[in-house]
Parts: structure tokens; sequence; C-alpha cells
């Protein structure tokens, strides 16, 4: 019987903040019938993104783009939004565009590299990643994590390409255990692994 009320009481939690992003969106809505801004409009679509409606968040992002064609967050933004939702054939053209004005901008190019790895480009996604590696201010271990992935996917028996990868990780971040924990996993399955 516990079990029961403590899913209910779980269930609600998460249909009640379903709600509130109706609301917000709702709260949006009636405050663009006279105020119709590219701000509402992103904001708008970043909640319809939270929610899952691609299409109704994409003319948002269309829209906010026409009102203020100078923002060009609105097309990070949006091939963010293609990211989450699968389809990275719409998300690409996007943050290539995004990353024009902006070469080296980090998520720009982290961002990039997780769209080009979907689509299967695991050469172009590594060169990103580098990139990033080589350029943010703080690092995630996510990043080293992903690189080493698409290098391994890319070349699986270049276990010295994956290891330096790791390692440079461990010297940038320090021995986090999701570094060593895929390292170690790694080099198991590719029969390297020395105790």
């Amino acid at each position: 019987m516990s079990k029961l009320i403590i899913l209910l009481i779980a269930y609600s939690g998460v249909i009640g903040a379903h709600g509130i992003v109706h609301e917000q969106i709702n709260q949006i809505s009636r405050e663009m019938v006279t105020h119709d801004t590219a701000q509402n409009r992103i904001g708008r679509a970043q909640l319809y993104h939270m929610d899952g409606q691609w299409m109704l968040a994409s003319q948002d992002y269309s829209q906010a783009r026409e009102l203020n064609p100078e923002n060009r967050s609105i097309d990070f933004l949006e091939a963010t939004m293609w990211h989450d939702a699968g389809r990275p054939d719409l998300a690409l053209p996007l943050v290539n565009r995004f990353l024009k004005n902006q070469s080296n901008h980090i998520n720009g190019l982290w961002l990039r590299a997780r769209v080009l790895n979907l689509l299967g480009r695991s050469a172009s996604a590594i060169d990103d990643y580098r990139q990033v590696t080589n350029s943010a201010k703080r690092m995630l271990p996510e990043m080293y994590l992903e690189w080493a992935h698409t290098q391994a996917v890319l070349k699986p028996t270049n276990l010295a390409a994956v290891n330096q990868i790791i390692e440079q990780g461990v010297e940038q971040i320090g021995p986090l255990g999701s570094l060593q924990q895929y390292a170690i996993q790694f080099n198991r399955n590719h029969h390297a692994y020395q105790p």
C-alpha cells in the first residue's frame, strides 16, 4: 500500500511540473497578444522545447528570428532543440550558421560535435571535440568522454588515441571516477587492461 502512495505522489509531482510549463506557455501567449517580442517568442519556444512540442518551438524560433534577425543565439537554441528532438539533419545547418559568426563558441562547437556524431560524421566531430577541449576554460568530463567514445567508434583498434584523450581529461580536470571508469572499461573490452 505504501509503495502505491509513493508512486501516486511522484506521479502527481510530474503532472504538476508539466502543468507549470503549460501555464507558463499560456502566460507568455497572453502577453504576446499586446507585446509580441523576440524575447517572448524565444521564451515560449524554450518552454515548447521542454514540453517536446518541436514544431511549435521551431515556429516561435522562426518568428523570433524575423523580429530580431541580429540575435544569433536563436540559431543555437533551435539547433539544440532539433538535436534533442533527434533531428540532427535540421540542427546542423543552424549550428553551422551560428558558428559562422562565432567560430570559437565552446557550446556551439560541442553541440556541432554531438550533431555530427548523430549524423555518422565522427571524423568531423573529433575535430570539434579537440577544439572544445583545447579552448574551454571550464572543462566537463562529458567533453572528454564523448570525444573518447567518438574516437573509439571511428577507430576501435586505436587504443592509444582513446587512452590519450582520457589522460588529457585527467590532466585537465583531475582523476574523476567517470574518466577512469571509461578508460578501464574501454581497455578491458579491448583486452588491454592491466590491473
